[in-house]
């Protein structure tokens, strides 16, 4: 991790080359993170110190989680706590959309990212847009980070899946990839 090393300097070096602006840089790497690495106490200083470098306000960082929030919504469905009768693929599907529910609400709670009112606001915004119930949110709330990799079997047997999948940390080459260039469409 090179974190001490982004700056504003950096972040304006990579808007010049790409021609984003800061929010788009930081929006692109948060949901590659989200995607492509485990949510750990690395993860939440390395988005930290890029929204610091990016110099975002809390407007900015609002509209970057429910607008990231909106696109998994198209992608996962509506967050769903029985998964009784679905396929081992949708039953996938909907405890990957619940873990990526559950981050983006982690990073709304945290006071450090954004202010309080406004993190309270994109959270009343995502569980609408999932569907979610404050006990639904309660259930997969993430109380504690730790620097390894998170177990999801709490998530998986609250949803009363079957699987027993552990999300994994990207490797050193992965986490040197920034996909700037690319467009999201997946997301």
């Amino acid at each position: 991790h090179e974190r001490g090393s982004v700056n504003k300097g950096v972040v304006r070096g990579i808007a010049m080359k790409t021609g984003y602006s800061s929010a788009e840089i930081f929006r692109k790497y948060l949901r590659y993170k989200l995607t492509e690495e485990a949510f750990t106490l690395d993860f939440v200083a390395d988005v930290l110190a890029l929204k610091t470098a990016c110099a975002l306000t809390g407007e900015q960082v609002k509209v970057v989680l429910v607008e990231t929030g909106e696109r998994m919504f198209k992608k996962y469905g509506t967050l769903m706590t029985d998964l009784s009768g679905m396929t081992t693929s949708g039953v996938e599907r909907k405890i990957d959309g619940a873990g990526k529910f559950a981050k983006l609400m982690y990073l709304a709670d945290l006071e450090e990212f954004i202010d309080k009112e406004q993190g309270e606001e994109t959270m009343l915004k995502l569980k609408e847009t999932f569907g979610a119930t404050d006990e639904d949110y309660n259930k997969l709330r993430i109380t504690a980070l730790g620097s390894e990799d998170i177990d999801l079997s709490a998530l998986q047997s609250m949803m009363g899946s079957s699987s027993n999948n552990t999300v994994t940390e990207a490797s050193s080459a992965d986490e040197a990839k920034i996909p700037i260039d690319s467009d999201d469409a997946d997301e």
